[in-house]
């Protein structure tokens, strides 16, 4: 089996503020401004603000300026971000599959996301948004999440993203961030703050948990008490409480061999057991990046079924989930999806002593069928091993009372290979 494996790579810092009140969220923490030569109030007013004359009497009250034509050079101008001009960023769906909906609609590829609007994912439901130098959002089923912010302001050209995890699961993939750019998510418990990582968010509303992990790049976590630091490969829980202690994450679970071809109506994989894991998370994507997921299963053994897919290469991970709610590590693979089956009956022919065989292939494509007959007892000596039949029936004659059994395979070209498929063998007894 082919195997591509996700390396965890550092270097970008990603800061996670956690606080026990979202009001303490610091949601309208101003940006800042060193005064240059020849700028007054009204000029910054003209370039960044909204409101004009307002917003300039606005900043001049919460800077303590007496004259907006006087402003000293150097001095550090504290500003609203609600008081900035600024243009929306579009996070416009790129993959969607399943049950979706924004704002109650069903969502289409294209659409663009508004502030403010829902996005809910139901079984089976899967999104990802993409924003022009604004990252990238993939959201898997059973979420909710609401989209509070998505601004470039004027003023240096600064992102502002924000989003609201309601319920469920997101991974984010956030631009490398310069200066006072944010890039948040938030939960009931914590707002995460991500700069330049692969991060992912969840928050559990049965247990009341919120969970962030970080597959590249450092957190800080911060209360009222204490902060943590945690490197690529760990993460943490948060409670109302407060946040709990930084976590290793769960390395990566191994398919268990033999799921390289899946040939059968519906598709099975199974991995390896990790110790500490109390379920499994196993998605199935049709590219490497996993931001186009057609299915995923959540299971507590690792065993993981699939309704039917396609042919094709998909690609398949999995993650251990600990009991703190944390999922951990995961390795990409690839498997090949060709749907290959034959279903077989045996019973009397219109011939004299004659039996007939007959099969019906599954499947889309060119088949070619084998079969083989032998003896009970005696399966290294084959009475009949025919390859290569494009008929779906065969009658044999003077077959001798006794007990037999047989068996019928179904094989097609794929890339160049033969994928052959047996059925279950059958028994065939003939009384005297």
């Amino acid at each position: 089996m082919s195997t591509v494996l996700r390396r965890i790579a550092s270097g970008f810092l990603a800061l996670v503020l956690v606080w026990p009140s979202m009001s303490l969220a610091n949601d309208h923490d101003p940006m800042t401004y060193q005064v240059k030569q020849g700028d007054t109030l009204y000029r910054l007013s003209d370039a960044y603000l909204r409101e004009g004359r307002k917003a300039t009497a606005e900043l001049s009250r919460i800077n303590n300026i007496r004259n907006p034509n006087a402003i000293p050079v150097g001095k550090t101008l504290n500003i609203p971000r609600s008081l900035l001009k600024y243009e929306t960023v579009a996070f416009r769906i790129s993959n969607v599959a399943g049950p979706v909906e924004i704002a109650g609609e069903a969502a289409s590829k294209g659409r663009v996301l508004r502030e403010g609007e829902r996005i809910v994912t139901g079984k089976s439901g899967f999104v990802t948004f993409t924003a022009a130098n604004g990252g990238v959002v993939s959201i898997p089923s059973n979420s909710n999440l609401r989209l509070l912010t998505a601004r470039r302001y004027a003023l240096g050209d600064t992102l502002d993203v924000d989003f609201q995890v309601v319920k469920g699961r997101s991974v984010i993939r956030a631009p490398k961030l310069q200066g006072q750019e944010r890039y948040r998510l938030r939960t009931p418990n914590a707002v995460t703050a991500v700069r330049g990582t692969v991060f992912r968010v969840g928050h559990d509303e049965e247990r009341g948990v919120s969970t962030s992990e970080v597959v590249e790049g450092r957190v800080a976590v911060a209360d009222d008490a204490k902060e943590n630091l945690a490197d690529a490969g760990f993460g943490l829980a948060a409670t109302p409480d407060g946040v709990g202690e930084v976590e290793e994450l769960l390395s990566a679970p191994v398919l268990a061999a033999g799921n390289a071809m899946q040939t059968k109506e519906q598709l099975g994989f199974s991995v390896t057991g990790i110790s500490g894991a109390v379920a499994y998370r196993t998605q199935v994507a049709t590219e490497a990046g996993f931001l186009d997921i057609v299915d995923e299963a959540y299971t507590t053994d690792g065993q993981s079924t699939f309704a039917s897919l396609p042919n094709g290469t998909y690609f398949i991970r999995t993650r251990a989930v600990a009991e703190s709610g944390l999922e951990g590590l995961s390795e990409v693979e690839t498997f090949r999806r060709k749907r290959v089956g034959v279903t077989a009956t045996a019973g009397p022919s219109p011939l004299e002593d004659g039996f007939k065989f007959a099969w019906t292939g599954e499947g889309e494509g060119n088949t070619s069928f084998a079969f083989q007959l032998w003896r009970d007892g005696q399966e290294g000596t084959l009475l009949a091993d025919e390859i290569g039949l494009t008929d779906t029936a065969m009658v044999i004659v003077g077959m001798e009372p006794g007990v037999y059994h047989w068996r019928v395979a179904a094989q097609q070209l794929d890339e160049g290979e033969v994928v052959k498929v047996w059925a279950p063998s059958q028994k065939l007894t003939i009384s005297e």
